[in-house]
């Protein structure tokens, strides 16, 4: 991979930020990681973009449940509008949640989520999840240059 990757964690538990920071760092060498673990972070992270004039993160993983699933939904629905305010290419979201339920994924694909991983238990597996990502959003896809 020729460029620095930059990627946003959105995710209220600091175990899991620790392990997702780690599980990228090892995956994606040079990887910028940005952490956010609310709402309000959200919405300071993406202002921070447009004082700064800033590129967008690559690749946004996203915790359903930031305590509540409402959370999530209200985050995703807002990120999704900020690009659509923008007019900028989005950049995709990916879900990355213990929960497997029906409900919960489709409500996540019908408000534009464009992925929805499920959080693996072991250490290793939770590795290859982040392999895969690199291999399929990072490298393989091609997306809309930023502006």
């Amino acid at each position: 991979m020729s460029r620095k990757s930059h990627v946003l964690v959105i995710e209220d538990n600091s175990d899991q930020v620790y392990l997702i920071r780690l599980g990228l760092e090892k995956c994606i060498p040079g990887v910028n990681v940005a952490v956010v673990s609310d709402e309000a972070g959200v919405a300071t992270y993406f202002a921070s973009l447009e004082q700064q004039d800033s590129v967008a993160p690559q690749l946004i993983l996203l915790d359903l449940y930031m305590p509540l699933k409402q959370n999530g939904l209200r985050i995703l629905a807002y990120i999704k509008a900020y690009f659509l305010s923008k007019q900028r290419p989005a950049t995709p979201v990916i879900i990355l949640s213990y929960s497997d339920q029906p409900d919960d994924i489709k409500e996540c694909y019908d408000l534009g989520v464009n992925a929805y991983m499920i959080k693996p238990i072991k250490g290793e597996d939770l590795l290859a999840l982040f392999r895969t990502l690199r291999i399929y959003w990072l490298e393989t896809v091609t997306l809309p240059l930023k502006k």
